[in-house]
């Protein structure tokens, strides 16, 4: 079995960021509302990896029939775990080429010459949506530490 490959085509521009934003904050917005209505996403999302965790947590143990479906989640969760990345860990959104196609990829990229820490590349709405039966609540804090420690080596 060969080892996995991946190669980073570009970084997205900003036109391509803005879109990401268009499209996946009012989702994420609209289920912070419903599930964590307590906090204010008026003028942004809480930079703080346990706002994902319990909107997706809340989403598990949501039983009502009108409960939004996983799709919701992995635009929304996924696109704020983006966001996460980028903030505390200086991750950058990127277009990525693998053995199963074109994706968008968090991509921390390693400092040369000196290589001071490794590339990392995090596919935020992947790792959402991979979780779907995953009853472990802090997904994204054990993701956060994980990734952390895969870029400082």
């Amino acid at each position: 079995m060969s080892e996995y490959q991946l190669t980073v085509k570009r970084k997205l521009s900003e036109e391509e960021r803005q879109a990401l934003y268009e499209k996946h904050w009012p989702v994420l917005q609209r289920l912070a509302s419903r599930y964590l209505p307590m906090v204010d996403t008026s003028r942004g999302m809480p930079c703080r990896v346990e706002f994902v965790d319990a909107l997706r947590g809340s989403w598990l143990l949501d039983k009502r029939d009108d409960r939004p479906p996983y799709e919701d989640v992995v635009s929304g969760a996924g696109f704020a775990f983006g966001m996460l990345l980028a903030e505390l860990l200086a991750m950058e959104w990127c277009l990525i080429e693998d053995t199963f196609g074109e994706s968008i990829s968090m991509v921390k990229f390693g400092s040369r010459p000196e290589a001071t820490y490794r590339e990392v590349s995090v596919p935020p709405f992947s790792y959402v949506a991979k979780r779907k039966d995953t009853q472990n609540v802090e997904v994204f804090a054990d993701g956060m530490r994980k990734f952390e420690e895969m870029i400082k080596g």
